[in-house]
């Protein structure tokens, strides 16, 4: 019921008389000033109040000091809205209001004061909201004094904390001792734990922290709402800088409630993990996909949880991010070692320290991946990226080695041909060019449908024209001196089309596509022209004997980089050959109908110490498109 009108007479009375007492204090404090020989200003004991009441006095060199307030806020206006809500609930909304609006320490002082003031009313109502409001107003006031972060804040929070915390869980107390609200309630717990974790006291806090699980955990008989409140507590914490506290809340939560409330709990938390991924917020996520894991992994069986770990690990893979990469792949590897995605995981846990530059454990991890998965789909990519990290990190004796290694061990895989070409250019980069040469042609011979054929076929014609004289239109490496590459232009080349087929223009055809239109059964000569990639170095000489001095550039020049072809998707028709060659002839298939023929063109940017830089262009994609016609 709301407050009779004697108790508002009442509380104006108190007002009208706290006023003339402030008056009479103002005119004995002027009288003081200029009666300045009667007593030091030293005198008397600090920290009273001249009434004896025990109220912390605020420093008079830090009053003296502060800088200009803004103007007070305006307690009257603000009190008479307390003092007239109807419910609890609209009293508790006027004294959250009434705290959001304090912008100095004064406007604490004061509206705390008026708060007291209004609750010593025996008869209002809502004392309860009164005294949760002292306490809530009391930690808000000393949380404002910290934040200042200057010297005069720094001492007024000094000379009050200890009693204004004190007296913060005096008022708390009194407000549960009463409150029949259970928002109100939950609001007490909430203050209770900030202030014994301000004042350090770990078993308090802990008390307290279970106190408010227990809360919400029985705040309504719908589970919605109960979720609701948690994530309302937990976003408080946070928002409070314990983001810790906020998982943990969930955390122990989720082990109260039932499976299926605590799976919607671990799902809200891989959200927010989600969120701070995409923000950026890399320590964030990581903490709170942790959170997720260890509390999802009790609700969500084994093929679950195992697509949402490689899930994460994805991400952060996607993203670049390889030290977080590695971190989820090896745990998945740990957990699901046996799933039959297995083999993928420690693909991609290879590829990922090879692209965080730990070259020597990419190359243990690509070993054990080959030895572990010799059947996998991902064996040849994870078999060319080992021969690629042999030959760009180990000497040219040890390369060679390591290469013949692994012909040696997979005898019969098709992707032996990368590995016959590494050692090739090793030989090449010494200048033995007829072991170079004898290794070409056994490329050619021995792997027939090579992506490298054509790439063996250039280096086969340069050794012709070095033999004859010429000179050497590739390097890979130097010992006396070293190159720095760039990208100096993009892989060119088009499609030319022979005899049996036309051209149709097309307004939609974006670059490297060509639409064509021929007879059923007719044969088609293609033509890959003007293919070239050009790559730019800057030649330097380092002094071996005084590494101290600084390298001397010796030129700029470009340079050719190999390339190699892969023919694919012809779709209902058929080439007449298996080889990867600048020219194919291919038959149309005998119906009437659409065809798509692709070929992607690769750059080996090949880079041998102690060149640097890189090398490998983007790969570039021809498209053809024929209309077979009757």
């Amino acid at each position: 019921m709301r407050p009779c009108i004697y108790s508002m007479l009442w509380y104006e009375s108190l007002r009208i008389k706290k006023k003339a007492a402030g008056l009479i204090l103002a005119a004995f404090f002027l009288f003081c000033l200029n009666t300045t020989f009667l007593f030091s200003q030293d005198e008397g004991p600090k920290g009273e109040s001249a009434a004896g009441s025990g109220e912390p006095v605020v420093p008079k060199e830090a009053i003296g000091s502060m800088p200009a307030k803004a103007e007070p806020i305006n307690t009257e206006e603000i009190i008479a809205k307390i003092n007239e809500a109807k419910d609890a609930g609209s009293a508790l909304r006027a004294c959250e209001s009434a705290i959001q609006q304090c912008k100095a320490f004064e406007d604490y002082e004061n509206m705390i004061s008026e708060i007291k003031l209004l609750a010593s009313m025996k008869d209002y109502a809502f004392q309860d909201v009164l005294d949760y409001a002292v306490g809530k107003a009391r930690v808000e006031e000393l949380s404002y004094l910290t934040k200042k972060n200057d010297i005069e804040s720094g001492r007024i929070y000094m000379s009050v904390n200890e009693k204004y915390y004190n007296e913060a869980l005096e008022y708390l107390d009194k407000a549960g001792k009463v409150t029949k609200s259970k928002d109100l309630d939950l609001g007490i717990y909430f203050l209770k734990f900030l202030i014994f974790k301000e004042i350090f006291q770990p078993q308090k806090v802990d008390g307290v922290f279970n106190e408010m699980v227990n809360k919400v955990g029985s705040y309504s008989e719908e589970d919605a709402k109960n979720l609701a409140k948690l994530n309302e507590i937990s976003n408080k914490l946070s928002d409070n800088g314990m983001k810790d506290d906020a998982m943990k809340l969930k955390l122990v939560y989720a082990s109260k409630v039932d499976p299926n409330s605590a799976k919607k709990i671990a799902d809200e938390i891989k959200t927010d993990a989600d969120k701070y991924f995409e923000a950026g917020s890399a320590k964030e996520a990581v903490s709170t996909y942790d959170t997720y894991l260890q509390l999802a992994e009790n609700y969500y069986d084994k093929d679950a949880m195992s697509a949402r770990l490689m899930d994460i690990a994805e991400k952060y893979f996607n993203k670049s991010q390889y030290k977080y990469a590695i971190k989820y792949y090896s745990l998945y590897l740990f957990k699901y070692g046996a799933s039959q995605v297995a083999d993928y995981a420690s693909s991609k846990l290879a590829m990922s320290y090879y692209h965080d530059k730990d070259y020597a454990k990419a190359v243990s991890k690509f070993e054990e991946f080959l030895n572990t998965y010799p059947n996998s789909v991902w064996f040849e990519k994870g078999f060319e990226s080992l021969c690629k990290l042999y030959y760009e990190n180990s000497s040219a004796e040890k390369a060679q080695e390591f290469l013949q290694k692994l012909i040696d061990t997979y005898p019969r895989r098709e992707t032996r041909d990368y590995a016959h070409l590494l050692i090739g250019t090793l030989y090449y980069s010494k200048a033995d060019y007829n072991k170079a040469l004898e290794i070409f042609k056994k490329i050619q011979q021995s792997f027939p449908k090579s992506a490298y054929l054509y790439t063996t076929d250039v280096l086969i014609a340069d050794i012709n024209d070095i033999k004859k004289g010429g000179r050497p239109s590739y390097s890979f490496g130097s010992k006396d001196i070293y190159k720095a590459w760039d990208i100096y232009t993009q892989i060119s080349a088009d499609i030319g089309i022979g005899e049996g087929a036309e051209v149709v223009d097309n307004k939609d055809a974006k670059p490297g596509e060509i639409f064509i239109k021929t007879k059923a059964g007719s044969k088609v000569t293609f033509t890959i022209n003007g293919l070239e990639d050009l790559d730019r170095f800057h030649e330097y000489w380092q002094d071996r004997e005084d590494q101290s001095r600084l390298p001397r550039e010796i030129k700029t020049e470009t340079e050719k980089d190999l390339i190699f072809l892969i023919w694919s998707g012809a779709d209902g028709g058929k080439f007449l050959d298996d080889k990867q060659t600048l020219s194919r002839i291919w038959r149309a298939p005998g119906e009437p109908g659409n065809c798509a023929i692709t070929i992607n063109i690769g750059d080996l940017g090949l880079v041998r110490p102690l060149d640097t830089g890189s090398r490998k262009d983007a790969a570039k994609t021809l498209s053809i498109h024929v209309f077979v016609e009757k």
